[in-house]
């Protein structure tokens, strides 16, 4: 986690198969994005607050794909945030 004067970014990260191989896998339903992108919506609605994401990959050595990163980035000034 860190944060500046206006934002508050949070990064998690696995060691998982990376973003080029996000479509084979058989265990995902394809469901967390677009529910992640309704719940930041509706908070967008209630609150005038738009939060923003993106993935990328984690590099290793010799440029592999070692997993993936999620930075989740958040405008300070929430209430319960301060």
């Amino acid at each position: 986690m860190s944060a500046s004067p206006g934002l508050l970014q949070v990064s998690v990260e696995n060691s998982g198969s990376g973003l080029v191989n996000i479509n084979q896998s058989s265990l995902a339903t394809g469901k967390g994005l677009l529910i992640l992108n309704e719940l930041i919506e509706l908070y967008l609605r209630l609150e005038k607050v738009r939060i923003r994401y993106r993935f990328e990959n984690v590099r290793g050595e010799g440029d592999d794909i070692t997993g993936t990163r999620a930075v989740i980035t958040i405008p300070r000034g929430i209430p319960s945030l301060k």
